[in-house]
């Protein structure tokens, strides 16, 4: 998928996906996974390469050739912030970052649903305890920018460094 894309097909086992059943290709709901904040790096890591136990597998550099994007939003984006206390007065509790990614996948499609402004939650990482992460729909495509700031493949020499500082922060190892 392109750095500037939103996968459309869905619902899949990530935890906001706000696609209705069956999974498909939806003509209208595509959504992102994104980072942000000082920690983003390591957390996109983390997230993307989480194992099935809740921690984070080793870093394959080479495998599906995965590559690291950085860029700024071209526009302000309405996000609901589940850290916040909205999900307690919603009738929720915190479950809804780390508990069954189904029940997440219902809050998204009801806030989705209930709350058209909205173009996506941000929420804290389930994974890497300091990392921000977004899951930014398709009403917030318009704020993707035409360029990244920078984008390079995890097998880039130029990463080296700050992949094995990642690596040893998530305790796992490179590949």
């Amino acid at each position: 998928m392109p750095w500037n894309g939103m996968r459309s097909y869905g619902p899949t086992t990530s935890r906001f996906d706000h696609h209705t059943a069956p999974r498909r290709a939806h003509p209208s709901r595509s959504i992102a996974y994104l980072t942000y904040g000082p920690t983003r790096f390591v957390a996109a890591l983390a997230e993307f390469f989480q194992d099935g136990n809740g921690g984070v597998g080793p870093i394959d550099r080479s495998n599906r050739q995965p590559a690291m994007t950085q860029f700024e939003l071209a526009a302000d984006v309405q996000l609901l912030d589940l850290d916040s206390g909205w999900v307690t007065r919603a009738g929720g509790n915190q479950a809804i970052i780390s508990g069954r990614r189904s029940r997440a996948r219902e809050w998204a499609r009801a806030i989705y649903s209930e709350h058209p402004s909205m173009q996506g939650v941000a929420f804290g990482s389930s994974v890497w305890g300091p990392g921000h992460c977004i899951a930014l729909w398709d009403r917030g495509l318009p704020a993707i920018p035409g360029a990244p700031l920078t984008s390079r493949t995890l097998d880039d020499p130029v990463l080296g460094v700050a992949l094995a500082n990642a690596a040893l922060a998530l305790g796992t190892y490179l590949l």
